[in-house]
C-alpha cells in the first residue's frame, strides 16, 4: 500500500478518479462562468455604486471576475497556482454576495430577516468554495498529474 503512494505512476494510469474528474470540470466550468458573468458585470455597472457598501460588491465582482477566468484557465491546464487563484476568487465571491444581501436593501440590519439572509449568503458562499478549492487542490496534487514515461520530459520529435 505504501509503496503504491511513493513509485511513480504509469503513463497510462487514469490521472483521476472519474468521480474526481467530474469535480474538477465542474470546479472549471463554475469558475470560469462566474468569472465571465463577473468581468461583465463589473464594466456594466461600475459607476452605478452609491453607497460604500455598493462599491465594495462592485470591488467583489470585479475580483471574482478577474480571478475566476484567472483560475479556470490555471485548473484546466491543471497548474497548482490554480489553488491559490480560486481562494482569492472565492474571497471575491464570498464577499460581493454576502455584502450585497445587505447593501442594497437593508444596511442598517433593521430587519430580522436582513441578517437571515446575510448568514444564508455567507454559508452558502463558503460550501462552494470549500467544494470548488477542494476540487482543485485534487486535480493539481502532484500524484494525481499525467506523467510521461521518460522523467517527466516530453520530447519535441
Amino acid at each position: 500500500m505504501i509503496s503504491s503512494l511513493t513509485e511513480p505512476r504509469s503513463p497510462q494510469a487514469p490521472a483521476l478518479s472519474f468521480g474526481r474528474r467530474v469535480a474538477w470540470i465542474l470546479a472549471a466550468l463554475v469558475l470560469f462562468s462566474t468569472g465571465a458573468v463577473g468581468l461583465f458585470n463589473s464594466y456594466a455597472e461600475w459607476g452605478d455604486a452609491r453607497t460604500g457598501l455598493q462599491r465594495l460588491v462592485q470591488i467583489g465582482v470585479a475580483v471574482y471576475g478577474v480571478f475566476g477566468v484567472l483560475a479556470a484557465v490555471a485548473l484546466v491546464r491543471r497548474r497548482p497556482i490554480s489553488v491559490g487563484l480560486t481562494l482569492v476568487w472565492g474571497l471575491g465571491a464570498t464577499c460581493a454576495g454576502t455584502v450585497a444581501s445587505f447593501a442594497y436593501s437593508d444596511p442598517t440590519f433593521s430587519r430580522e430577516e436582513t441578517v437571515a439572509g446575510t448568514m444564508g449568503a455567507l454559508f452558502g458562499s463558503l460550501i462552494i468554495v470549500a467544494l470548488v478549492v477542494w476540487a482543485a487542490r485534487v486535480a493539481t496534487r502532484p500524484q494525481n498529474l499525467p506523467h510521461t514515461a521518460d522523467g517527466d520530459h516530453i520530447p519535441s520529435s
